[in-house]
């Protein structure tokens, strides 16, 4: 994210209850000949999928409010993922966000989707999907 001043900041979204998806396929090309008694293939480009995840929607939650304002602003973003081996908040590397002594997954991508579910005795939640655009990079935590 950006604030006002064009300066990137991190906005960690709240009360997330679920994540899904956050990964890339692999296309194949065919290189088959006639003369070939079985199909033959090379690696084509990576196809990144998309990512979608929960969360217990409240409106003052202003990171609640901003995933609608990134949809209806067609807003591409750094987004990150962080594992729970440590507690280190991403930083900007050529914008990508980046861990160093956690685990995470860091993409680019733009919100695709913000779908709201209302139900009897129970919260509001919203559905929120991301189509990730470019390479969804996997990162370990550097050892201490």
């Amino acid at each position: 994210m950006h604030d006002d001043s064009g300066t990137p900041s991190v906005v960690e979204i709240g009360c997330p209850t679920s994540i899904s998806g956050a990964g890339a396929t692999q296309e194949s090309i065919e290189t088959t000949c006639l003369s070939d008694k079985s199909r033959q293939y090379i690696p084509g480009l990576s196809s990144p999928g998309e990512l979608s995840f929960d969360v217990r929607f409240d409106t003052g939650n202003t990171s609640h409010m901003l995933l609608e304002t990134m949809r209806k602003n067609r807003t591409t973003a750094a987004w990150a993922i962080g594992f729970s081996d440590g507690d280190e908040e991403p930083t900007f590397a050529e914008d990508k966000l980046t861990f160093t002594s956690r685990s995470g997954i860091a993409f680019n991508g733009f919100i695709t989707s913000v779908e709201f579910s209302f139900e009897q005795n129970s919260v509001v939640s919203a559905s929120v999907g991301i189509q990730i655009t470019g390479e969804v990079e996997v990162s370990k935590a550097s050892a201490a």
